[in-house]
């Protein structure tokens, strides 16, 4: 927030038909969708750049896979756009990503195959309806504190969990 102004750190991509050059494609090409939740003082540039280069880093990670290697593909394109970040802190009007980075949440389609990858707090819903009910399906695993699996990932990584301070229900922060 800057005075009264409040600085929207959501981002959000689409990027539709992408034909990645030694793919075998069908005729519609591989759709992704993306959404992205900034944190901290640099929230807005982490999630700015994020989305401006996800469906860059997921077409060049796609070169001569197979659309059944999509979900490796994705990893590789997180690593990918976290180096991206970290690399551009040391370019001239860089910014900080020690206090700031985002959540994201990325699903790419081809033909009747759906990936999603997820990283933070952000999930990815399918909504259908069956039987004349709308059904709502999660298909993401949160990656935060609440999750045992990654507060056992953090620890592992020699994280540090503790509460904000000495009251037992206050939050946990790593």
């Amino acid at each position: 927030q800057r005075g009264n102004e409040i600085k929207n750190l959501d981002r959000s991509v689409m990027a539709l038909g992408m034909m990645p050059r030694g793919l075998e494609m069908h005729e519609g090409g591989m759709d992704l969708f993306g959404v992205f939740d900034g944190h901290g003082p640099a929230g807005s540039d982490v999630v700015d750049l994020l989305s401006s280069r996800v469906a860059e880093a997921v077409q060049n990670n796609m070169h001569g896979a197979s659309s059944q290697c999509i979900p490796s593909v994705l990893e590789k394109a997180f690593s990918d756009l976290e180096k991206q970040l970290s690399a551009q802190e040391q370019e001239p009007g860089g910014f900080s990503t020690q206090l700031s980075g985002a959540s994201g949440t990325v699903a790419v389609s081809v033909a009747d195959l759906l990936v999603v990858a997820a990283t933070g707090n952000t999930s990815a819903w399918l909504g259908s309806v069956s039987g004349g009910r709308l059904r709502a399906t999660d298909l993401s695993r949160r990656h935060d504190l609440s999750s045992e699996a990654e507060r056992a990932r953090l620890v592992q990584c020699g994280a540090t969990i503790r509460r904000r301070d000495a009251h037992a229900d206050s939050p946990e922060e790593v």
